[in-house]
């Protein structure tokens, strides 16, 4: 779970995985943020997306959570290229930093304390506009930490909850 990082803002932006509606499904044991048949523990989805769209999502409404996301030019990239890798972070530091380039974040919010440790200082040096604050996983028992340690990420951005929460668009609009 230690390299899902970073969450990523840029407007215009798309998913780092996906696109347009047409999203992959889940091959791995694991949740994995862009899946969508993820039956349970989808943990930083729902917590990243009430964070920023100010309510929590159904999983029946993800398709359209991530539409949202991506046109809020918010999105993720893991650490490792497989998320399954569980070697360590280090080594995968500096190809994070080149995809970041290439995505010209306006800001990037590390997620996981372990990927903070390993990223943060390499980000900054390199230039990236990476937010100094540690945030834990939101797994099991950790969501409330990760909702005051997030919030308080986006607010050294300046970003925040929506003003116009995410709705889920009516048939006629879809």
């Amino acid at each position: 779970m230690a390299s899902r990082a970073p969450v990523q803002t840029r407007r215009g932006a798309t998913p780092a995985r996906g696109e347009g509606t047409t999203w992959p499904k889940a091959r791995r044991a694991r949740p994995v943020f862009y899946f969508l048949d993820v039956d349970r523990h989808d943990d930083l989805f729902i917590e990243v997306a009430w964070a920023l769209l100010g309510r929590k999502p159904t999983r029946a409404e993800k398709p359209d959570v991530l539409r949202r996301l991506q046109e809020m030019g918010v999105f993720l990239i893991d650490t490792r290229l497989d998320p399954d890798d569980g070697s360590s972070l280090a080594p995968h530091v500096a190809g994070l930093i080149g995809r970041c380039r290439r995505l010209r974040p306006e800001h990037v919010v590390l997620i996981a304390t372990s990927v903070y440790d390993a990223a943060y200082a390499r980000l900054e040096a390199a230039g990236i506009p990476v937010v100094d604050k540690r945030i834990a996983f939101p797994s099991t028992g950790r969501q409330g930490n990760f909702r005051r340690q997030f919030s308080e990420a986006l607010e050294m951005t300046g970003e925040s909850v929506q003003s116009q929460p995410w709705r889920r668009p009516k048939r006629h609009e879809a």
